[in-house]
């Protein structure tokens, strides 16, 4: 499982445990492997036909142009821009938010 998946649990059920613990990773490991895929590469360059791309930024939605985030709002254009604007700020802690992906 790995020590990503300890921690991603840890993290999000604190109370976890010994045999809890590891039934918990073991089980988000199920979902994630049957749901999430991870590609190699640039987001520009291979999100073409993706559901969902996933954006690390900052609680701001500032956009430093860098990384990831630089990538992904590059590759979506002005309508990802619009989206983006509309979404209130700061973001909460730890959360995530749904916006059209451009073009």
């Amino acid at each position: 499982l790995g020590p990503i998946a300890i921690d991603v649990v840890q993290r999000a059920r604190s109370d976890a445990a010994g045999p809890s613990l590891y039934r918990t990773a073991r089980g988000l490991k199920r979902i994630f492997e049957g749901s999430v895929e991870m590609v190699r590469g640039g987001v520009d360059e291979t999100a073409g036909g993706a559901q969902v791309v996933a954006c690390p930024v900052a609680a701001s939605l500032r956009n430093v142009g860098i990384g990831a985030q630089g990538a992904i709002r590059r590759a979506g254009g002005s309508e990802l821009e619009a989206a983006i604007a509309s979404v209130s700020t700061p973001l909460a802690e730890n959360s995530a938010t749904l916006v059209p992906g451009g073009q």
